[in-house]
């Protein structure tokens, strides 16, 4: 199940409709950034309207995200003004959403090898440097390590771009090698990617 949530309320508004535990309101003060609090709310209160009882997220020595009662797989992602879930009972997940804004393009250098540079369609470039961007952000979520580079570890495979579709990525270390079957949509204006394994 996948599931959105666009933001529109204040923070008064997103506390008054989810219950935090005292640990979740200590945890959420460490947020300096207002906007950053909010999205971290939102994806509680997402959380809560697509599960059917009371669930809550601890985070891995990696930072990776876990219900508490493991119920479910989880993966998380924010941009802006939008919040998504993924979550499996039987399936690993990874998800990411950005918000297509063209910013990409100034550190295409820094997440895509040479191979894949060559690979994106010019006239499609701005959409598929994202979908390159929020497909290797999954992959390093469903791998669930640290010390992975993008441009180095993370290698997907050339694709046709359409406005959705699917594709292959591979994480690649000196310890594993994963291959995964990636799928992609745009919603409003963020690019989404997710995977189940």
């Amino acid at each position: 199940m996948i599931g959105f949530w666009e933001i529109t309320e204040n923070l008064d508004e997103v506390m008054s409709r989810i219950k935090l535990s005292d640990e979740e309101t200590e945890a959420m003060k460490n947020f300096s950034n207002e906007r950053r609090r909010l999205q971290w709310l939102c994806t509680r209160a997402l959380l809560a309207e697509i599960s059917d009882s009371e669930k809550k997220i601890i985070y891995n020595n990696n930072g990776k995200p876990y219900l508490l009662d493991a119920s479910n797989n989880i993966s998380i992602s924010h941009s802006d003004d939008l919040v998504s879930i993924i979550l499996s009972k039987n399936h690993l997940v990874g998800l990411d959403i950005e918000k297509i804004t063209g910013k990409v393009e100034k550190i295409e250098a820094r997440f895509l090898s040479s191979e894949e540079r060559l690979a994106v369609d010019e006239k499609n470039r701005i959409n598929q440097l994202y979908t390159y961007w929020c497909a290797k952000e999954a992959l390093y979520k469903i791998f669930g390590e640290k010390e992975i580079a993008f441009e180095g570890n993370i290698k997907i495979d050339p694709f046709v771009y359409d406005e959705s579709g699917s594709f292959t990525g591979r994480v690649l270390t000196s310890r594993r090698s994963e291959e995964y079957e990636l799928s992609y949509c745009i919603i409003y204006d963020y690019m989404v990617v997710w995977i189940i394994k």
